[in-house]
């Protein structure tokens, strides 16, 4: 594991260039070679290297091994410090090393969790957008394709206004563009990079981070502090367990409606699985569900009402 880390991560994107390389040139050549679609049917596409990290996280072991390491850290802080970086080869080799490194993680379905402790995404779409470096700014690119593999990643990637697709069984292809598909050709002379505090590492506090709103029956606010911790990943397990305690001892709470708007207050405000929110909303009973919708429903039929009769009154001219 060290091997790679010390060294063979920065090989990887000699290997892999090469092979995009070889890719690219041999596509060109055959359709340069032939005036029908027929060349173009049957193009293979250049198939990455295997990468050390991700097959690491294919497994649950595998990624609390990654974890201790402390690897992952490492490379988020390089992709934050040298991304402005355009002269500094030996940097510049080592930015595309942890951005594959990154990329190859984040692809895994479980690997994709370690993204959410730090805005690592959002410093690969600024680099995909704004580097000054055209290879590197290629690099994030396909690093970008590669962590929209997973469903999380997608989701993590679609937050920061990039388009992703999916094939006809909502499964991702690996492939993602910028809503302003300009940004990747547009170099301006001077990078802009974000602002410091936009950045602080692998933090477990930041925007994404789901706080409990505050409620003044004691048990509200547990209930709402066990939801808030359901959309840490590290907390998911024990905080699922913590709410299915406190509804079989306090099941009157999970009928209350205004608990029930808190809490989807919450799940709309923050990031959270989706197993999870099916999780959050079972717990409540389907007549309070029922009765906060058809509320909602009877007031914006009111509200429209309202608004129809104050616009058809006669008006002095």
């Amino acid at each position: 594991m060290d091997d790679w880390f010390l060294g063979r991560n920065n090989s990887y994107v000699t290997l892999v260039e090469a092979t995009l390389s070889r890719g690219f040139s041999a596509s060109l050549t055959d359709v340069s070679q032939s005036n029908t679609n027929e060349s173009l049917l049957i193009q293979g596409h250049p198939t990455l290297p295997p990468h050390f990290y991700r097959e690491l996280t294919r497994t649950r072991e595998g990624c609390e091994l990654l974890q201790e390491s402390g690897h992952f850290d490492k490379f988020v802080i390089t992709v934050r410090d040298t991304w402005t970086e355009y002269e500094d080869q030996e940097a510049i080799l080592k930015l595309k090393g942890s951005l594959w490194a990154v990329g190859n993680i984040g692809s895994m379905e479980l690997g994709a969790s370690f993204l959410d402790d730090s805005d690592v995404v959002k410093w690969i779409v600024q680099i995909a957008e704004r580097s000054e470096v055209a290879t590197v700014r290629g690099t994030a690119f396909f690093v970008l394709g590669l962590i929209s593999r997973s469903l999380h990643g997608m989701e993590i990637i679609t937050e920061q206004g990039w388009l992703t697709a999916t094939d006809y069984y909502g499964r991702s292809i690996g492939y993602c563009l910028p809503s302003a598909l300009g940004v990747l050709f547009s170099i301006s002379n001077q990078p802009k990079p974000p602002t410091a505090g936009s950045f602080r590492g692998r933090v477990k506090e930041t925007s994404f981070q789901p706080r409990p709103v505050v409620d003044k029956d004691p048990i509200h606010a547990r209930i709402l502090e066990s939801v808030a911790s359901t959309g840490n990943t590290v907390l998911t397990k024990k905080a699922a367990g913590e709410l299915n305690a406190l509804k079989s001892r306090h099941l009157e709470a999970f009928s209350s409606a205004e608990l029930y708007r808190k809490t989807r207050d919450m799940l709309g405000r923050y990031r959270f699985h989706l197993p999870v929110r099916r999780f959050i909303l079972d717990l409540f009973n389907r007549s309070v569900i029922r009765e906060v919708v058809l509320d909602e429903e009877d007031s914006e039929s009111d509200s429209i009402q309202t608004e129809r009769q104050t616009e058809s009154r006669p008006r002095l001219v």
